[in-house]
């Protein structure tokens, strides 16, 4: 019973499949605390000392002890509390070490979580076909304050954010083809993250497509069965499947309209990438570097100060205007986790990791980053226990 729970919360955390619950008549932050309850519940049953040295942990510590540390220095500053992105790290990091200890070995774990993956691209399927063919319904679910109509329609399923969805995606899709041994399986999840990459838009995602496609060119090059003429045969159907249209301006963008034609959303798209980075870089002057608001107090200081109406286009500069000089603590753990990384071939994964940090807000306080640091040092863990035996 203890590991069905964990299966479905796991699927309700790596999809943000709770901003659905609308659809039953449930606000999303009741569901929320109800998974906090839960995990944390696993957690303390099931909490190991070993758990301490994880990266996992470090990060979610650092982050949470920075923050507080500079709440109560300005405390009686006229900014407002966001509590939100702490509470989400902590939820992911008590799920990932209810997971670690849950199970007995490395088969059953590699197994239960490969079935997760199963469910969620199958849901992500149902989802997309929804979002695509009913937009506005499907967005007016997730939020009513929607405002339909609008053009530039892009996939984005239950991670508000096309981008996101994508990197999501390509991360969900490389995880779950090195824990699956049939090459078909493998292949087919690959087209299917690839058309659906292509159908949010996205060039971060193409870039990180790319990223995961190097793994498959050995495949292609290498396989002397019929593996390959299939390869071949998806790809050469992928671009059958591209979306087209004989106007420039439609309301369905894909990765190749806007690379291939003029768009002017395309256009506006990147000069809010550029001004966000430019707002990022003015908010750090040298009192933001010395005395930074922290994660708790950063909106309402990015609001007041009136900053920009987009945040910085990259984790990186997002989490320096957050924590000026001290950010340099909790990204520490990344240089461990890229040996982990490099010990475990897992390279592919972590460069994945940096692009998206690289290129997209505040990606640290999602499901994505922590589920592939967890990835990576389950990997890392196992080759130990290899190594031992």
């Amino acid at each position: 019973m203890e590991k069905l729970v964990n299966f479905i919360v796991g699927i309700l955390l790596f999809s943000n499949l709770y901003y659905l619950s609308p659809l039953f008549g449930l606000s999303y932050i009741p569901l929320l605390t109800s998974l906090i309850i839960i995990c944390s519940c696993g957690f303390i049953f099931r909490y190991k000392r070993s758990f301490s040295k994880l990266l996992m942990l470090k990060l979610s510590f650092r982050l949470i002890v920075l923050s507080f540390i500079l709440l109560s220095i300005q405390i009686l500053s006229v900014y407002k509390i966001y509590i939100n992105d702490i509470l989400r790290i902590t939820l992911y990091t008590f799920y990932f070490g209810w997971t670690l200890f849950l199970f007995k070995n490395k088969i059953e774990l590699y197994s239960h979580i490969k079935k997760q993956f199963i469910v969620l691209f199958f849901l992500i399927i149902i989802m997309s076909y929804s979002e695509y063919y009913f937009y506005d319904l499907f967005h007016l679910i997730i939020d009513p304050e929607f405002i339909t109509g609008q053009g530039n329609y892009r996939l984005t399923n239950t991670f508000l954010d096309p981008n996101a969805f994508a990197f999501a995606l390509v991360s969900f899709a490389y995880i779950y083809t090195r824990l699956e041994k049939s090459i078909l399986y493998k292949i087919t999840i690959v087209f299917i993250t690839f058309l659906l990459v292509n159908y949010t838009g996205s060039r971060l995602g193409l870039l990180l497509s790319l990223i995961l496609l190097i793994k498959f060119v050995k495949i292609f090059l290498k396989n002397k069965s019929k593996t390959k003429y299939l390869i071949f045969f998806l790809f050469f159907g992928y671009f059958l499947l591209i979306p087209n249209s004989n106007n420039d301006y439609s309301n369905k963008a894909s990765i190749v309209q806007r690379l291939t034609k003029k768009s002017n959303n395309a256009s506006a798209s990147s000069n809010a990438r550029i001004r966000s980075l430019k707002n990022g870089l003015e908010a750090s002057n040298l009192s933001n570097i010395i005395l930074p608001p922290g994660n708790l107090f950063f909106r309402s200081k990015w609001e007041i100060d009136d900053n920009g109406r987009h945040y910085p286009h990259s984790t990186f500069l997002y989490m320096f205007v957050e924590y000026g000089i001290y950010v340099f603590w909790p990204l520490l753990i990344f240089i461990p986790l890229y040996k982990k990384a490099k010990i475990t071939k897992n390279r592919q994964l972590f460069f994945i990791l940096m692009v998206a940090l690289s290129l997209l807000p505040n990606q640290i306080y999602y499901s994505s980053c922590f589920l592939i640091i967890f990835f990576i040092e389950l990997e890392y863990i196992s080759r130990l226990n290899t190594l031992k035996k």
